[in-house]
């Protein structure tokens, strides 16, 4: 007999990143109830100045999208995330569980203006590498060489031109 497809990317001992859904206004304090439940939990969060009617302008922190918080869970963590206070539901693609790539969790980090850690990737001449952050964020080419630890040299092709780019680790990632 054939096995039937799992209808979710949860795994027993690999711990991968989901999209949860909370009610609008809500995300903080879902984020502190999973995380008091020893949760993985990333709630990516843009600061912003505001000013209410006549008072002085304050720093606020705003969910960068509304009505979601990101998980980090194994399998069996699945029923504690769900029974959570103010958990709505898992999102899914066509009813399937869907884990979301590390990478997008990630790019998620950069848009809010947080440092990715990159310590995992080798840095080698010729790799194929993507620049994730700045005014050249998207374009891909080659490394041509390291200078020292955290820059390095990038080859990219653009509109038919050659561009050599002194570009910062932290801003790279390898293809």
């Amino acid at each position: 007999m054939i096995q039937s497809r799992r209808k979710w990317d949860l795994h027993p001992t690999e711990a991968y990143w989901f999209a949860v859904r909370t009610p609008a206004l809500w995300e903080k304090k879902i984020a502190a109830r999973l995380a008091a439940k020893d949760i993985e939990v990333y709630l990516p969060l843009l600061t912003k100045w505001v000013q209410y009617k006549k008072q002085a302008k304050k720093k606020v922190e705003k969910p960068l999208i509304t009505g979601f918080v990101f998980v980090k869970i194994v399998e069996a963590e699945y029923a504690k995330v769900i029974e959570t206070e103010g958990v709505a539901f898992f999102l899914k693609d066509a009813g399937i569980l869907r884990a979301i790539p590390k990478e997008e969790i990630d790019w998620l980090r950069v848009v809010v203006g947080e440092d990715v850690l990159v310590q995992d990737a080798k840095f080698e001449a010729g790799q194929r590498v993507e620049i994730i952050s700045g005014p050249y964020m998207g374009r891909q080419g080659r490394l041509v060489e390291g200078r020292g630890n955290h820059r390095f040299v990038v080859n990219l092709f653009f509109l038919e031109k050659e561009m050599i780019l002194d570009i910062p680790k932290r801003l790279l990632r390898v293809l």
